[in-house]
């Protein structure tokens, strides 16, 4: 019956969302991100939906944003930041590098096409999503897709039911390319400051909404277990006060209190708080052996890397380590195991694409941060506290991906994409570029004064659709 229920539910919104899409494209993204958190392939209430195999939900989502997307173009012209602007240049040549090297030195063809296949199509939805957000009201529509996505995870976790917990850690349980532990953690961790960048956006009902969505993703991350996971959203959070100043700075101090308050109301699983203390506590006796091989494996996984980089330092394709490429460079470290990933983002971009692969890379993340860095420090100047918190909330969501990325190939995931689109789209809505030119952003001499009192958040302006 449960699972009827979540059928209806799920063409239901499927229906709303298109139907939506076609007078606002910011809906199609919703649509799209419906096909991420909910695709019915990973659900067990999804089998009469993926039968026969031609329902391909994701490819259908993301055909009917392009749609949407180019056929209702922006009626305001907007002016591109310098930063944005480098940031999709960097994009363009990450894309065009990763083509050449295919061509030119891809290990395994087959697997090489398959990672360049999907860096494109992120790629692209890079452009129609950063597309579709026109107004205020839209960008909180984005952030509203990731915080509705993470409440239905962690609702499924919490009251529908989870596969057994392997070794204490959640598996087999999430969406594309996140359905195993360590990518649901980084995935999750990422999203979460961006939740709380949401909450200062909202009011009322809405507000209450997202606390207990922060709450049922930060039950997801416990479960999950993860060591990168919490060793992320820790430097996620110290970001917050480091570069939050004025009003904002104050804001990101009590919701520190708060999320820390959630944590150890959360983290009641001994095992959870044995892991995560033994990340920062050299105490043998706390370590059990499993741990211990782990990090020895990881380690002579990232100095086999390290060597087939410096072997071929312009890239050899897409997943060429795990193909078997990285196999002699493994065995040259003590190790029998074969055909593994080499559990480290950076170094996986650099093996796959070169080192000027990796280079693009952080090109496209570093520019698309400074852009949301510097429209956070103009809606400071113009009297904006919660707007320019906001901003802050994306750069956590930039230092939590980064960190989780140290720990498993998680730099080139799609939920990093997501974190330039909406630092991209933060600076095309806030940023001092197009002030003036979005209604709903504008700051009033009422609310600013709101602002420097400590009264009440902004509200979203009435009749803004």
């Amino acid at each position: 019956m449960l699972h009827f229920v979540e059928i209806t539910l799920y063409v239901i919104i499927s229906i709303a969302l298109i139907l939506k899409a076609t007078q606002r494209p910011i809906w199609g993204v919703g649509y799209y991100m419906l096909n991420f958190f909910a695709q019915p392939n990973y659900w067990k209430w999804g089998p009469p939906l993926t039968n026969p195999s031609i329902l391909r939900w994701s490819l259908y989502s993301a055909l009917l944003l392009m749609l949407v997307t180019l056929a209702t173009p922006s009626k305001t012209r907007f002016r591109s930041d310098r930063e944005s602007s480098r940031s999709a240049l960097f994009l363009i040549l990450m894309v065009l590098n990763a083509f050449v090297v295919h061509l030119g030195f891809a290990y395994d063809a087959d697997e090489s096409w398959k990672v360049f296949v999907e860096m494109f199509k992120f790629s692209v939805l890079f452009f129609l999503v950063v597309a579709t957000i026109r107004t205020k009201h839209d960008f909180i529509l984005l952030l509203s897709f990731f915080t509705i996505g993470l409440g239905y995870w962690g609702f499924e976790a919490r009251f529908v039911g989870l596969p057994p917990l392997v070794d204490g850690r959640l598996e087999g349980f999430g969406g594309p390319g996140c359905a195993n532990s360590n990518e649901l953690a980084s995935i999750t961790a990422t999203l979460l400051p961006l939740i709380g960048g949401l909450l200062f956006l909202i009011r009322g009902f809405r507000r209450v909404l997202g606390v207990i969505a922060a709450g049922l993703a930060l039950n997801i991350l416990m479960l999950c277990n993860s060591r990168g996971g919490f060793v992320g959203l820790f430097c996620g959070a110290i970001t917050l006060p480091v570069l939050s100043t004025g009003k904002a700075r104050r804001l990101a101090i009590n919701g520190l209190v708060l999320g820390a308050v959630g944590f150890f109301l959360l983290a009641g699983n001994p095992q959870i708080l044995k892991r995560f203390m033994t990340t920062f506590i050299e105490d043998k006796q706390a370590r059990n052996t499993l741990d211990e091989d782990n990090k020895r494996t990881r380690k002579a996984f990232w100095a086999a890397a390290l060597d087939l980089i410096s072997d071929s330092p312009f890239g050899n394709g897409g997943g060429c380590f795990k193909s078997g490429m990285g196999n002699p460079y493994i065995a040259k470290r003590g190790l029998a195991t074969r055909n593994r990933s080499c559990h480290q983002g950076y170094l996986e971009e650099a093996m796959s694409w070169g080192v000027q692969g990796l280079l693009f890379r952080m090109g496209f993340i570093v520019c698309a941060g400074v852009a949301a860095l510097k429209a956070s420090r103009f809606r400071t100047k113009i009297g904006d506290p919660y707007v320019a918190f906001c901003g802050v909330c994306i750069l956590a969501g930039f230092s939590v991906n980064l960190i989780t990325s140290m720990f498993g190939d998680f730099l080139q995931m799609e939920w990093g994409y997501w974190l330039c689109i909406t630092a991209v789209a933060y600076a095309k809505v806030f940023g001092e570029k197009n002030y003036g030119l979005i209604p709903d952003a504008i700051v009033n001499a009422e609310e600013s004064a709101s602002s420097a009192s400590a009264a009440q958040p902004l509200a979203i302006p009435a009749g803004v659709s």
